[in-house]
Formats: structure tokens, C-alpha cells, sequence
């Protein structure tokens, strides 16, 4: 897989099947995440990849997720997106219930990635004690200490990994920390309750997801793990996602 591949940050919208998945890239991401994945879908399938942060950088990079879901559903409005499958990874996962609920989008189902849902609040609190220690001279620290090696495992090809971690790091930093705030306060409990779609989980082994948690709140919901697979699982472990997405668009045919 070449590196410039997963650099991409403009809209992606390819393919031309009946059936719709857009996917939503993480917090400090690029649509270019999900090149591996729409290079497999899009002989079958419509892809649609977003590019909303470079859209929220645009207008002025002020982090507000109810902004941000207002303008992709704007966006794929203006484009003819009807009743996609709805795939999130990470913080896509978090845009992804919010725009199937709070917005009322309409959604065939939601497949999220490596997304945390609920976010516990030990993981909330410790994110949200570093931001106001976040600055130039420490986001290098943070990263090395606190996500790099969540992130990745060793067996990620490294030029990829260096490719993500240059993209994520060259976000402006008040924009990252509005949407690492955002991440971490937002509280999608009740939205959470009102998904009625099928929803289905798809994490590395390691992941802290409380499942039983999930469950509580959206009963239908499964979940699935890869063994020895870090964050960015749509670029180390496509066939995976590709497969999960094939499965809920098979399941919820119409």
C-alpha cells in the first residue's frame, strides 16, 4: 500500500452501487484513512468518505460536533446521499450516533470502528487533564506517551505509521484540543438508547470498549475483536472491516 495513498484529505465519493456506505475518519484524521477499504468497495458499492475536519478547519476550525454533523449532513444531502450504511471510526463513531439521532439522519445501520461508545469516564478524565497542559513544546510528549502505543503495535508497517502520525500531529493545535474536549465531554447516553438500526462494534483486542455497557443502551448491538491489532484497523486489518461491512449490508437488505 503506498503511504500517499492514505494522505488524501479531499471528499471521496466512488463507486456507483445502489447501496451507500459513508464512512467518517477519527479525530485529527484524513479521508485518505479509508483508501484501503473504498479500493475494495467500490466495484459494489457507492463510498462516500467526508472530509469534515478539513471542512471545520475552513470555517474557522471552532470545534462544535453539532456544527460539524449539520455540515455533513448538508454535504450528503448535496451530493444524494440516501439511508447509507454509516461506518465511524474513532471519533467518526461519536459524529456517526449523532447524526443518526440527534439530527435524524436516516441510517441503514452503524458499524463503529475502534469508537469508544460509551466513553468511560477514566479515559474521559485523563484526556481531559492533559488538554490544558497541551502546547507546542508537549504535544510531541503526549503523543509519545499517551497514544502512540495505543495506537500501534509493532507488527503496523512503519512508513504507514509514521504517515499517520505526521497527519494527526499537523492538525493546529487548538483545533485538536477542542475536538479531544468534545470527544470527551459529549454525553450520547439518550441518543445512544434511541438507535434502533443494527449496530455492530468492530475493535482491537486490547481496547477498553465496555460492551456490557453498550448493551444496556442499544440491545441489539454486537461487537467483535482482532487480535493484535492497534487503533487504525481500516488501514492494518481491511479485509476485517471490509467483510463487517459486507455482512450488515447483506443483513439489512431491503
Amino acid at each position: 500500500m503506498a503511504t500517499a495513498s492514505i494522505e488524501r484529505t479531499e471528499f471521496i465519493d466512488e463507486g456507483a452501487g445502489e447501496e451507500c456506505i459513508v464512512l467518517l475518519h477519527g479525530w485529527c484524521c484524513r479521508t485518505g484513512d479509508f483508501v484501503p477499504v473504498v479500493e475494495r468497495l467500490r466495484a459494489h458499492y457507492r463510498v462516500v468518505v467526508p472530509d469534515w475536519g478539513t471542512r471545520a478547519l475552513n470555517r474557522g476550525g471552532v470545534v462544535s460536533l453539532p456544527e460539524i454533523a449539520a455540515d455533513l449532513i448538508s454535504s450528503l444531502d448535496e451530493r444524494g446521499v440516501r439511508t447509507p450504511l454509516l461506518c465511524g471510526h474513532s471519533q467518526g463513531g461519536f459524529l456517526a450516533a449523532w447524526l443518526a439521532q440527534e439530527l435524524s439522519f436516516p441510517i441503514r445501520g452503524l458499524l463503529a470502528l475502534e469508537a469508544v461508545l460509551p466513553v468511560s469516564s477514566e479515559l474521559a478524565r485523563s484526556f481531559l487533564e492533559w488538554i490544558p497542559f497541551l502546547n507546542q513544546d508537549s504535544i510531541q510528549k503526549f503523543w509519545n506517551e499517551t497514544l502512540h502505543d495505543v495506537f500501534f503495535v509493532e507488527s503496523d508497517a512503519a512508513p504507514l505509521v509514521d504517515s499517520i502520525s505526521r497527519g494527526m500531529l499537523s492538525q493546529p493545535l487548538e483545533f485538536a484540543c477542542g475536538l479531544l474536549n468534545a470527544n470527551c465531554s459529549i454525553d450520547l447516553d439518550e441518543s445512544l438508547t434511541r438507535i434502533k438500526v443494527p449496530v455492530h462494534l468492530l475493535k482491537a483486542q486490547r481496547t477498553p470498549i465496555d460492551f456490557a455497557g453498550l448493551q444496556d443502551r442499544i440491545p441489539q448491538a454486537t461487537c467483535e475483536s482482532i487480535a493484535d491489532a492497534g487503533h487504525f484497523i481500516m488501514i492494518f486489518h481491511t479485509d476485517r472491516v471490509v467483510d463487517a461491512i459486507r455482512r450488515m449490508t447483506n443483513e439489512n437488505a431491503t
